[in-house]
């Protein structure tokens, strides 16, 4: 432990991670390269008819084993704010443009594939048809030169070989990549189709797989829409690479612009000379989209020893045996049995446990009742005893939920409970679908309310408030906050020392609770996953991962309800702290290299695309997990520390054995939610933290 710095920020692991990629800085293996001929000619055009660029030039840059790729960079410093690409809003290609255009009556003929009300990706199926369709008129067509400079040699997973596939050693991103290869499939064939529908419109001999495929991949790979009215694809912008920084875009209003939002803003360019102020500053942490797939594997609960069956008329009210001796005491059953159904979350990794023993302690009691071992007093007593313990408990873990994950009580949702939520939706989107099919299809596409246009002036790209580049360093965008699973998911890419990578560690927790029938009953009534899913990230614990090991050793006894959320036994977290390290562990073993291996494999410049990034995606999971395994050994010495009756400001000092002081620091922020519930259970408020 270290005194709390002013500059703490500057230990994030995520200033550490960006440290030692160089971002920001001269790139040597950069160099300023020609662009291609139709590339200049695109240039030409664009600047002829307002494009403008600033302090950037194309360049060929390396991987490190030597392959090349394309990019822009810096050729003068560029500083804080100041905008490196301007774009006039004319120039950009969007959805509205593809619909009113002369395919609008293939629009309408097919809402199916088309209309917003039918399918999430009828903006990408209208510009795909439509960038064919321009790209068939040759020169003819305003966007000749967009379309002759979009390269053919990209793609991303989705196009990768199984065996390439299976370079990842990640089941779930194949069979994601592999269900969106499905979807693909499906769309490629449908279109084909309208080919042959619509010869005059839609050139056959145009409309090929190849070249479907190429549009296809460009639409999902390089366009821009979250804060545009539409997807949209921007002129020289698909040249940045992609990297976690702060680089943003802009929309850029002029004065006389009658819809200028009333607080629009446009920062001026300033030089930070002091760049260590950077390390002062917050960043963003947290992953987009990026939570794991359920698949049809994670329900067949034969796989973890049950075999037993549910009946399908089964009842959420269903009796056991035995529970109905008295009204009373079956009237505090069924609460019980209503209480942790509607108020627990079975799903947070851990109350499932706590689930497990209140209902085993309800068995108990009613046992002992039947057996005369007690009498309806001390039956009931003890029943409030339950009851007591399950509310105090579900207002500790709605505080852990706000703590720990920022979720507010009210935007709770129990799994359990979700899954009927989920039914209820399909159910009401089929019966709106019924609707649709008797509207007219003009109907589905209203061009007064859905297809607003856009009112900015120009399209800007600039250095963020947190960013500043020298002269020779690659310009980058931020394409979002993304973990490299989802990068190849979406761009064929995965970043070394993405501050943004995380891990989903799945473990099949039901062989943890199958003496409890009525449990496992339920969790396959509401078809829930027998896997309990912990998103280790590269910057901050799971706590709930160590809350499921306790789980593993949790026994009720009324008044230590609050020992499965908070660290309040050290046996007990020593105990989970144990076995989360050896979760991971195991799966840091089911690698087929080791990360120094995986790391050498990258210089090696035999290898291609694919294996280059299979292998990034590999190591920064065997980076994630290694160093949860670290911090989790660190957290096991602070928690001897506190057994051996050593002041928690003394126990979460530096570990000599296995950090540094640099190590320590950062070690200290990843672990500090769980610092911060020690110390309310076992400091003082005037202790402080990095």
């Amino acid at each position: 432990m270290q005194a709390t710095d002013k500059n703490a920020n500057k230990y994030t692991i995520g200033k550490f991670l960006r440290k030692k990629k160089g971002l920001h800085k001269a790139d040597p293996t950069a160099e300023i390269v020609d662009p291609p001929e139709t590339l200049q000619k695109y240039m030409n055009y664009l600047f002829e008819n307002g494009v403008a660029i600033n302090k950037m030039a194309f360049a060929r840059f390396h991987l490190k084993n030597n392959l090349p790729y394309h990019g822009l960079i810096a050729t003068q410093k560029v500083i804080t704010d100041e905008i490196i690409l301007r774009v006039p809003c004319n120039l950009i290609l969007n959805t509205r443009k593809a619909f009113f255009s002369n395919l609008r009556q293939v629009f309408y003929d097919n809402p199916q594939f088309f209309s917003v009300y039918r399918t999430s990706q009828y903006e990408d199926h209208m510009l795909l048809v439509y960038i064919l369709a321009e790209y068939a008129k040759g020169e003819q067509s305003e966007y000749f030169h967009l379309i002759e400079n979009l390269p053919r040699d990209i793609d991303y997973i989705v196009f990768w070989e199984d065996e390439e596939l299976d370079m990842l050693e990640d089941v779930s991103a194949v069979r994601i990549a592999k269900e969106h290869r499905k979807e693909y499939n499906e769309d490629e064939a449908f279109i084909i189709g309208l080919s042959q529908k619509y010869p005059d419109l839609l050139k056959p001999e145009v409309f090929t797989p190849e070249n479907i495929r190429w549009i296809y991949t460009h639409l999902v790979t390089r366009c821009f829409g979250k804060y545009l009215e539409y997807i949209t694809m921007i002129p020289i912008a698909e040249l940045f690479n992609h990297e976690c920084i702060d680089v943003y875009y802009d929309l850029e209003y002029y004065p006389e612009n009658p819809d200028m939002p009333t607080d629009y803003k446009m920062d001026a360019p300033e030089e930070v000379l002091d760049e260590t102020k950077f390390d002062t500053y917050d960043t963003s942490e947290g992953s987009n989209g990026s939570e794991d797939e359920e698949f049809d594997s994670d329900f067949e609960y034969e796989k973890d020893g049950f075999t037993m069956e549910v009946e399908a008329d089964t009842s959420i009210e269903k009796k056991l045996d035995g529970l109905s001796i008295l009204d009373e005491i079956r009237m505090r059953r069924d609460d019980l049995e209503h209480f942790v159904i509607n108020e627990l979350d079975w799903g947070d990794g851990f109350s499932v446990f706590f689930v497990r023993e209140v209902y085993q302690e309800a068995c108990n009691i009613i046992d002992k009742y039947k057996k005369k071992e007690m009498d309806i007093a001390t039956a009931r007593n003890l029943f409030m005893n339950l009851e007591t313990s399950m509310v105090l408990y579900k207002n500790e873990v709605r505080r852990f939920y706000k703590k720990a994950y920022k979720i507010p009580e009210d935007e709770v949702k129990p799994k359990q409970k979700q899954k009927f939520m989920k039914q209820a939706e399909e159910k009401e989107k089929k019966e709106y679908e019924s609707v649709l099919d008797g509207k007219p299809n003009e109907e589905l596409f209203d061009p007064e309310k859905e297809w607003k246009q856009d009112k900015f002036d120009n399209f800007v790209m600039k250095a963020s408030w947190k960013d500043q580049f020298e002269p020779g360093s690659q310009l980058f965008f931020c394409y979002g906050r993304l973990s490299n699973r989802t990068a190849l998911l979406r761009y064929g890419i995965a970043l070394e020392y993405n501050k943004y990578e995380h891990v989903h560690l799945k473990i099949p927790y039901m062989r943890y609770i199958k003496n409890s029938e009525w449990l496992v009953d339920k969790i396959k009534y509401f078809k829930l996953s027998r896997y309990m899913r912990f998103k280790l990230k590269r910057t901050k614990m799971d706590i709930s991962l160590i809350n499921f090991c306790k789980g593993l050793s949790f026994q009720l006894d009324y008044t230590n309800y609050e020992n499965i959320i908070k660290p309040v036994n050290l046996d007990l977290e020593i105990q989970a702290v144990q076995k989360a390290y050896k979760f991971i562990e195991d799966f840091l073993g089911t690698f087929s290299r080791t990360p120094e291996e995986n790391k050498e494999l990258l210089k090696d410049e035999s290898i291609g695309y694919h294996e280059y990034f299979a292998t990034v995606y590999k190591l920064e999971r065997q980076r994630t997990l290694v160093f949860h395994s670290k911090a989790l050994m660190v957290i096991e010495e602070i928690l001897k520390r506190l057994k051996k009756g050593l002041t928690l400001e003394f126990a979460v000092m530096r570990v000599h054995d296995l950090e540094t002081d640099d190590e320590c620091n950062r070690n200290r922020i990843f672990i500090s939610d769980y610092l911060d519930m020690l110390k309310d259970q076992h400091g003082n408020s005037s202790q402080e933290f990095i």
